[in-house]
């Protein structure tokens, strides 16, 4: 008997060598895997290449599989391997607003979680002012470390 899932939508932040952080997403009711960097050049250098020379194909194939797990767990058939005609769609390089300098990708990594949790996925062009994203991070900074603070009730 299948379970009844509670949750439709998986985040996965993810550490590359200690270096720089971007995440993933998974999407069961839109049936999308998602990989969200900020970093230009992944995005610019990577978007045209064949699928199989992508930066974060790899990651990718990772990603189907834990879906497949995640599926399961739901109660869900989801056969991805090996299946062109699946109804997901799987971008390795999705398109996000891009960070402007080599430290602010924590931050973005955050946003992100933030976007996939109030829309489902990362809105580039969102018009809610708190959910924008802008070029100088450092007011997203103050605010995620005051909610920060806050979920840890350490402001009164």
């Amino acid at each position: 008997m299948p379970r009844e899932p509670r949750w439709d939508r998986v985040f996965i932040p993810i550490n590359e060598n200690n270096a720089h952080w971007f995440s993933a997403s998974i999407n069961f009711s839109l049936k999308r895997i998602d990989v969200h960097d900020s970093l230009p050049e992944v995005y610019l250098g990577n978007r045209k290449k064949p699928i199989w020379e992508r930066k974060n194909t790899d990651t990718m194939l990772i990603l189907m599989r834990l879906a497949e797990i995640l599926g399961s767990i739901r109660g869900e058939d989801v056969q991805l391997k090996d299946n062109p005609s699946t109804a997901w769609h799987f971008d390795p390089h999705a398109k996000v607003p891009f960070q402007s300098n080599n430290f602010d990708c924590g931050v973005h990594t955050l946003w992100h979680l933030q976007h996939v949790i109030s829309f489902g996925f990362v809105h580039e062009d969102c018009e809610v002012l708190d959910a924008r994203f802008t070029s100088n991070m450092v007011g997203k900074r103050v605010k995620l470390a005051q909610e920060v603070l806050d979920d840890c009730g350490l402001l009164n």
